[in-house]
């Protein structure tokens, strides 16, 4: 069955919450996309904090808003919050008409991969790609009878449940990996014998390309935001092509480790396994051969043991960044190259093992894409 399309603008229009009801003015949730999990749109962390502190570019909402964010739309970060707070404009307080529009098939349709794909096409290329709203209002859904919408979702619920634990197993794993590296170096980092700067063991210069050159046209390009923070998983990337980019890039292969120094607290490092491009805000690391390996300084940059180090610095104004410097005069102690390599066996074994996992990720997020693709078809 076909159902109707309806405008969004007609049904969900950006209406903020004008008069809210303030209890306690030094403690107020406020939301920033970096608190906002692509995909899923759950909220890793809920931040209280004084509403003197929030700044101007912030709206209200409340458990009746879908807020939807319209800055790098292929991240897909879409929330349905549970209370009254402060949200970044970057977030889009949608009010859907609950007559017409039920609020959880709303945001099951703006995540559906469907949506994601047109969405994004409509912002390739752009730097800091934002959604137009002229262009987001427009778009039509399609408009069951509410009660249908509410089957949907509930269905849609269901499927999502098994995409999360599965979910939550890979993230067991990566928590497993993080704990054997603590395990095996955490006292041996902090020794006060054989110390030695970051930069002693890891090269970090990688060659600068020209994007344009046909070599290079075809090859990915990796941005902070296409790594997954304290995970160091790879998200979806576009191409040189693809992106239009006219500025000189690094090129790196699979001996580097990519380190983002923007927001280093996000701890965005990735162990990529592929030839590619990446910005300037990315440090390509090469380590030095016989001294440590690439999976040694994966976990060590991803560890709570360099991220204390990060504090002690300088703080700076507006975006926070780990200059050059600063990271090559990180120190620490050498452990024994023999427990480095054992570490390394464990690792690979790990990502050998967590192919399967994925697999099995890739199957449940294939059966919720295909079930989604039907519901908003009208044939479920």
């Amino acid at each position: 069955m076909k159902w109707p399309l309806v405008k969004l603008s007609a049904v969900a229009p950006s209406k903020p919450l004008k008069n809210p009801n303030i209890n306690n003015t030094k403690s107020v949730w406020q939301l920033n996309l970096d608190k906002v999990e692509s995909h899923s749109g759950q909220v890793s962390k809920k931040v209280y904090d004084s509403i003197e502190l929030a700044g101007s570019s912030t709206h209200w909402f409340d458990e009746r808003h879908v807020l939807y964010s319209k800055l790098r739309p292929y991240l897909n970060k879409v929330v349905l919050p549970d209370e009254q707070g402060l949200a970044t404009t970057e977030l889009v307080p949608l009010c859907p008409d609950e007559s017409r529009l039920d609020r959880k098939y709303l945001a099951y349709y703006l995540r559906s991969e469907h949506f994601v794909s047109w969405i994004s096409d409509q912002v390739a290329g752009a730097k800091m790609p934002r959604v137009s709203m002229k262009v987001f209002w427009e778009h039509e859904i399609p408009l069951p009878p509410v009660e249908e919408q509410k089957r949907i979702a509930k269905i849609l619920d269901k499927a999502d449940l098994i995409r999360c634990k599965r979910q939550q197993t890979i993230k067991l794993a990566d928590d497993f990996l993080r704990s054997i590296f603590l395990d095996m170096f955490g006292a041996d980092l902090q020794r006060n014998e054989n110390v030695i700067k970051f930069g002693d063991v890891s090269i970090l210069d990688a060659k600068m390309v020209d994007p344009r050159e046909e070599e290079y046209l075809d090859l990915l390009h990796i941005g902070p935001d296409r790594i997954e923070k304290n995970t160091g998983k790879l998200l979806r990337a576009l191409t040189a092509r693809e992106e239009g980019l006219i500025s000189k890039k690094f090129l790196f292969d699979e001996q580097y480790i990519l380190y983002s120094k923007i927001r280093p607290y996000l701890r965005k490092v990735a162990l990529p396994d592929f030839r590619a491009l990446c910005s300037a805000d990315m440090y390509p690391i090469k380590p030095v051969q016989e001294k440590v390996t690439r999976e040694f300084i994966w976990m060590l940059l991803l560890s709570d043991f360099f991220d204390n180090y990060v504090s002690t610095l300088p703080a700076r104004a507006n975006i926070p960044k780990l200059n050059k410097t600063e990271l090559a005069e990180f120190e620490f102690s050498l452990p024994d190259f023999s427990k480095i390599a054992q570490f390394t066996e464990i690792v690979k074994r790990y990502f050998a093992h967590s192919i399967a996992i994925s697999d099995s990720q890739v199957e449940s997020k294939y059966l919720f894409n295909s079930l989604s693709q039907r519901a908003f078809a009208g044939d479920l």
